[in-house]
């Protein structure tokens, strides 16, 4: 669910594409699921419970502002 139809080569592209796999063309439009997110720096269809953005790491607009996204390496 959510794919979305090239308006310039009619190719059927997942919903978290940014821009057609075959023609590299943008989509028109996007429907977003309720709660997921479009990444404001790389336009990146994310889910609802990323808190950065899957591709740049760019917070989520619901992030709390108070809240603090921990970085770093966990082994």
């Amino acid at each position: 669910p959510g794919e979305w139809i090239c308006g310039e080569c009619g190719f059927k592209n997942f919903s978290y594409r940014t821009k057609c796999f075959k023609c590299d063309s943008k989509p028109k439009y996007r429907k977003v699921a309720a709660g997921d997110w479009i990444c404001s720096k790389c336009e990146f269809y994310n889910f609802k419970s990323r808190k950065l953005c899957f591709k740049c790491n760019t917070p989520s607009p619901d992030t709390d502002k108070n809240e603090e996204i921990l970085e770093g390496n966990f082994n």
